[in-house]
């Protein structure tokens, strides 16, 4: 991984899902921010810092640090390096229980966690199906159906036992994949990071999730563009008003592909180890914390509409927009506590 470390003039910054205002005031006058890059979870990775305690230069030692430890995080939580806790937990499946750090564990309660607030929607035991599908590499392709019902019946949470520092997977061929809710740990990582070195004001983001923190250096508070699933171009659908929170969203317009005519995306119902196709297009989720509102999303996505949305106003302090599609207009069911900081754009 590398990362890049540079300032830029404050501009406006048009993301995959998100949109935010990126100028820096000190003293009335416009500081352009600290900007680095990386490539982590298999996504661009982007610390957009506006203040510090320190100058310049410690500003940049803040945001370099952040970034080493996010590569170190990622190399013991992902599933695609064999040391790791979960690639270890995978090569022992239907074998024996495998003594993990207390950060996977920590790690895995929330995806379990996460299962339960989404009704199954979220499943973290799904690695053999992403895998089969091809989704992340070039060769995508509708599999064969034996197959699937073979992998299907090793894979779901079902599989996982919990131990006292140890992780079972009870079927062997079973496999453990944290994606869907790894972007948003290492998304709250950064954060804890930056403001432990002093950084007052900032955000984070990992292509469709994001976490913002202190105080916005222009406007009462940070302003996150959320875009229109089905506009080509990309225009805003709606405008989040938000302090000191993190937003996700999950969609079916991503990571795609079309055979025969039919549309695929990446999200798999657990139930069936198809990609799933319940009503949604894109669940955004407002929560304290980006992991939260990374595997709300994709959870949630799985779940009929109007399920979506009944489970996001039943989470204290969780909020989101459930988007469906109806004769080629999309239609935004926007939560009872989001109305009044979610605009609507014409």
């Amino acid at each position: 991984m590398t990362a890049s470390i540079r300032r830029r003039p404050a501009a406006l910054l048009i993301l995959p899902v998100f949109l935010a205002s990126l100028a820096g005031c000190r003293g009335g006058r416009l500081d352009p921010p600290v900007i680095a890059e990386a490539f982590l979870k298999d996504t661009h990775v982007k610390i957009t810092v506006y203040e510090a305690d320190s100058g310049e230069p410690g500003v940049r030692a803040a945001v370099q640090r952040c970034v080493l430890e996010m590569r170190a995080a990622e190399g013991r939580t992902t599933a695609h390096v064999d040391t790791s806790d979960i690639a270890r937990v995978n090569a022992a499946a239907g074998d024996r229980p495998v003594a993990v750090g207390p950060e996977t564990r920590r790690l895995i309660g929330k995806a379990v966690e996460a299962s339960r607030l989404t009704r199954g929607g979220y499943d973290a035991v799904l690695g053999g199906l992403k895998i089969l599908w091809g989704f992340g590499t070039d060769r995508t392709a509708v599999p064969d159906r034996a197959e699937l019902d073979r992998r299907l019946r090793v894979s779901g949470m079902r599989q996982l036992e919990l131990g006292d520092g140890t992780v079972f997977l009870k079927s062997r061929g079973a496999l453990m994949d944290l994606g869907g809710l790894g972007e948003g740990y290492l998304i709250d990582l950064a954060v804890r990071s930056l403001r432990a070195s002093g950084i007052r004001s900032g955000m984070v983001e990992a292509t469709g999730d994001l976490a913002v923190f202190g105080r916005h250096p222009e406007r009462p508070a940070w302003r996150i563009g959320v875009k229109n699933p089905r506009d080509p171009g990309g225009r805003l659908i709606g405008v989040i008003r938000l302090k000191d929170m993190a937003v996700a969203t999950s969609g079916d317009y991503e990571r795609v592909f079309i055979e025969n005519g039919k549309r695929y995306c990446h999200i798999l119902d657990p139930g069936t180890g198809f990609p799933a196709e319940s009503g949604c297009i894109s669940v955004t989720v407002v929560a304290p914390a980006a992991l939260d509102a990374d595997a709300l999303a994709t959870g949630l996505f799985t779940l009929h509409p109007d399920t979506a949305m009944a489970v996001i106003e039943s989470l204290p302090e969780v909020e989101g927009i459930v988007m469906t599609e109806e004769n080629g207009v999309v239609r935004q069911k926007i939560s009872s506590g989001l109305k009044d900081r979610y605009d609507v754009t014409k």
